[in-house]
């Protein structure tokens, strides 16, 4: 499989992970368990389209207004557009059936939800002005912003929250049936006209995550049925899309294969874009040259391979790296007689270097992991377990029996060598260097694997009947919760997502009372003790944390690395971007990521400010 087959396809391949604690009645669905994907690549929707015409959007134009006449008026205001290269036009622009990034963005600039994810990965308000939980935790009150309004001026109402609901809620609803499920436990109900209350069967800290689902308006869709949904594609008339958000679609041109998008009022600062111009190309090598030439202002999507690559961008450009709420990680089979023992798999730890594998595999380009809670969110507490130092990991296992008996350097017990296989799905050839890397850092204290790559579907089998030694896996929410119950919870170690095995008592209350916090800074507090608790059994070793990285040229100015919880919410931040005419350009590519920035020649991304410590808060 090519990387962009891989690329091409669906999000919605990634299998949604249902269930309940011992405690909680409502079904929810909490995560991701990301095997097809990449840590980097991210999917797209890749459409054969011939005859592609001449294009007519001009990045950063700055056209004069016509008078009456015709003619331009020198002193009006002149308008300003943003022109962003992405793969694959998208087929639909209904925010609840997107499936790729390009659609997924297109959306995401149209419509918005209640909440949205703030930048130290927690919910806040978006069409919400205000949202409250009750003490109990079992009854949540949403009110819905008076300013909020569709793009034909009508206001944002109650009765379009529970349209949306009725939709995704129908069994017909072709959208993702795990998203469905999870609404049908759920009861919603009209309090007046901007408010809408949400009660649950049992106190769920999660819950605001999952009101980031996009509202759709009754008054212009209120008369379609659930399972005609799919039929509604917005792509045959600019007419047909009411969204809510700041910019409205404005053109769709299929001969140039973009999508104009207008800026409804002029709020934003100096030098922000009235229009925004979406252009798809074939490949991304078109992407690239489209950008090189100056024929658009920003790439949506960078490869680690065109960061590392010689000369793929040669304009001068910004690239920013925002995290994602997602890790990669080594997993263990807990019952392998190798690695059934805490104090062994904290050596292995020991003897992975993280920022080593990062920089060799990923050009540096990721943040050394250390937690099952991912980097972008408030209750990411990663402790200081994740060291690399080979001498205390051989120590610790000189402790526990093994030592070497011959000359081939491999340690043994019992007349048995410490070896084992890392199983690792082979359509990603970036996590397999990764398995490589690993290997090879095992091997210098001692210890012998044995990667073997193989077909997700194989890797999916060999998990779920715990049928591996170790497993090198990602893991990925949807929504941004970082509830990882279906992971670590013992109650998933027999026939569960927890396919590590891993179970303690302390780590499931632990589990249990986090999701069933009343406020997210109680919930932190119980996150922060499994944490610990993680560390000192060692199920997996978190490798890294992913980036999503995009590029712009050098005049654009407001652009920032906020953590997403999926790539189409980047676009989400553009209605603070401005064009700055006076920006001073470096001669080279700007690599942005965190506080940091470094200017670096054409063609290449200097390592310095790629890497942020492991305890970096990205929200100072």
């Amino acid at each position: 499989m090519t990387s962009e087959e891989r690329h091409a396809t669906p999000t919605r391949r990634t299998a949604w992970i249902i269930g309940a604690t011992a405690t909680l009645a409502a079904v929810v669905v909490v995560s991701v368990i990301v095997l097809l994907l990449g840590s980097q690549s991210l999917p797209e929707w890749i459409p054969s389209i011939d005859g592609q015409s001449e294009m007519d959007a001009t990045p950063l134009s700055e056209a004069p207004k016509p008078d009456a006449s015709g003619d331009p008026v020198a002193d009006e205001p002149r308008e300003l557009v943003y022109v962003e290269g992405d793969v694959g036009f998208p087929s639909t622009l209904n925010p609840l059936l997107t499936e790729s990034v390009a659609e997924e963005s297109a959306a995401s600039l149209l419509f918005r939800g209640l909440l949205r994810t703030g930048p130290d990965g927690d919910p806040v308000p978006d069409l919400a002005g205000d949202w409250s939980v009750s003490e109990d935790g079992l009854r949540y009150h949403v009110e819905i912003d008076s300013a909020a309004e569709w793009h034909d001026g009508e206001p944002v109402t109650s009765a379009d929250v529970l349209f949306t609901l009725n939709l995704i809620t129908d069994p017909d609803f072709p959208g993702d049936a795990s998203v469905s499920r999870f609404w049908r436990a759920i009861e919603a109900e009209r309090i007046d006209d901007r408010t809408v209350e949400f009660r649950l069967m049992e106190p769920y800290v999660g819950f605001p995550n999952y009101l980031r689902f996009p509202v759709l308006p009754h008054h212009r869709l209120g008369a379609t049925l659930p399972g005609d949904l799919a039929t509604i594609d917005f792509l045959n008339d600019p007419d047909d899309v009411i969204g809510s958000s700041e910019y409205t679609l404005d053109e769709i041109d299929l001969d140039n294969r973009e999508l104009h998008f207008a800026r409804r009022n002029d709020d934003g600062p100096d030098g922000s874009f009235t229009r925004i111009v979406f252009r798809y190309f074939d490949t991304r090598q078109d992407v690239f040259q489209a950008f090189n030439d100056g024929e658009i202002d920003g790439v949506s999507y960078v490869p680690l391979e065109a960061l590392e690559g010689d000369r793929v961008i040669e304009r001068d450009a910004r690239i920013y790296g925002p995290s994602l709420s997602s890790y990669t990680a080594l997993f263990f089979n807990v019952r392998h007689p190798h690695l059934r023992t805490p104090e062994v798999r904290r050596a292995l730890e020991h003897a992975i270097d993280r920022e080593a594998l990062i920089e060799q595999v990923l050009g540096g380009h990721a943040i050394p992991g250390s937690s099952p809670i991912p980097h972008m969110h408030s209750a990411h507490a990663p402790g200081s377990h994740a060291t690399y130092n080979p001498s205390r990991a051989r120590g610790i296992l000189e402790e526990h029996g093994w030592s070497v008996v011959d000359e081939s350097g491999i340690l043994a017990r019992d007349e048995e060598y410490f070896s084992f296989s890392l199983i690792v799905n082979n359509e990603d050839q970036q996590r397999v260097a990764v398995a490589e890397v690993i290997r090879d850092q095992l091997s210098m204290v001692g210890i012998l694997v044995d990667v073997m790559p193989m077909p997700s579907a194989d890797l999916e089998q060999a998990l779920n009947r715990r049928q591996y030694a170790a497993a090198l896996v990602g893991w990925h929410t949807d929504n941004g919760n970082p509830d990882c119950y279906q992971m670590w919870h013992s109650a998933q170690a027999e026939e569960g997502t927890n396919f590590t095995g891993f179970s303690s008592s302390e780590a499931d209350e632990l589990l249990v009372g986090a999701r069933q916090s009343i406020r997210i800074e109680e919930r932190n507090e119980y996150y922060a003790a499994f944490q610990e608790v993680f560390a000192e059994h060692a199920p997996a070793v978190v490798l890294f944390y992913p980036r999503y990285h995009f590029a712009v040229s050098t005049d654009i100015e407001g652009a920032a690395p906020i953590p997403l919880v999926s790539p189409g919410d980047r676009v989400r931040q553009i209605t603070e971007w401005y064009h700055d005419s006076r920006a001073a350009t470096s001669g080279g590519v700007a690599a942005r990521e965190g506080n940091e920035l470094a200017h670096v020649q054409r063609g290449a991304v200097n390592r310095l400010g790629l890497q942020r410590p492991v305890g970096y808060n990205h929200s100072q």
